[in-house]
């Protein structure tokens, strides 16, 4: 009886891997080009999803999650590999693009918190 019941949700998981959203999270792919740009590890991998985790439970801890959901989407959509202006090493990062819409998000933070003052 309990396998029928769980049936709907394994089949719904595998088209949402099939359909080309995937299955190892949200933040996998990024992470592992931010990796791959600044010669980080599994481990580094591994600590880039869990930083990027944290920060949107605290997001949704201060009811910010459309404030994250932009600066993230942003963030996801033109973070990229350069060189710093030394030329010495490679960064990861969207250079400046999404300062707004962090901006936005630290305020959110800031204004639901009684201790971030």
């Amino acid at each position: 009886m309990k396998l029928v019941t769980l049936l709907p949700g394994i089949a719904a998981v595998a088209l949402l891997c099939l359909g080309g959203l995937g299955c190892k999270g949200r933040y996998t792919a990024y992470c592992e080009d931010k990796m791959s740009c600044v010669n980080g590890n599994d481990a580094d991998i591994d600590a880039c999803k869990a930083d990027l985790e944290g920060q949107e439970a605290v997001a949704d801890a201060y009811a910010c999650t459309d404030d994250y959901d932009s600066w993230w989407t942003c963030e996801e959509d033109r973070a990229m590999c350069y060189r710093d202006p030394a030329n010495t090493m490679d960064l990861w990062g969207s250079r400046g693009d999404c300062d707004h819409d962090e901006t936005w998000l630290g305020d959110c933070q800031f204004h639901s918190s009684d201790l971030i003052h």
